[in-house]
């Protein structure tokens, strides 16, 4: 129960139950009132996009293109984990691709989408890999919380400069 922090997404399973879906989509409406999505996903992101809360609300995330449902998204960090760790990344069967409910394409921009680069296959017979991307530090640049937020005070806090106390050594009783 409660929040799940998952490999792409932070969300909450009963959310998608069929008892709260309707009032969560109540509230989305009301984020955003012109974009809903239909039929299965993932879809198209619109323009403009709908606000994350919108999306959040309906149990959906972005990743880059396309709206992917959360769970969909879980269904497919457990396909990859259960290939076990392979240095040349993973390749989505038919049969996965089957039970995500998706297409070839609509796999790749979920994938694009959440950070994987397709590794190109040295022989045309061999099937399309993808990994993550390793993605290169920033140097000099570090997240800057909101002002009022108690993110923002910790942050004060840790910048300010602390005195260091000295410790005297106690001499050695005889």
């Amino acid at each position: 129960g409660g929040v799940r922090i998952g490999a792409f997404c932070v969300w909450t399973p009963q959310q998608s139950t069929p008892e709260a879906r309707p009032v969560a989509w109540a509230f989305a409406a009301q984020a955003d009132r012109d974009w809903r999505p239909a039929g299965g996903g993932p879809w198209t992101t619109p323009s403009p996009p709908p606000p994350a809360r919108a999306l959040g609300l309906r149990g959906l995330m972005m990743a880059g293109a396309v709206i992917v449902e959360a769970t969909a998204l879980e269904r497919l960090s457990a396909e990859i984990r259960s290939a076990g760790p392979q240095a040349d990344g993973f390749s989505p069967s038919s049969e996965v691709l089957a039970r995500l409910g998706w297409t070839e394409p609509q796999a790749a921009a979920v994938l694009r989408g959440l950070g994987f680069a397709r590794s190109k296959p040295s022989d045309p017979e061999t099937p399309v890999r993808w990994r993550r991307r390793r993605r290169a530090p920033v140097v000099g640049a570090s997240p800057v919380a909101p002002k009022g937020s108690p993110f923002a005070a910790l942050a004060d806090l840790a910048a300010a400069p602390t005195k260091r106390r000295v410790r005297r050594r106690r001499a050695a009783r005889a």
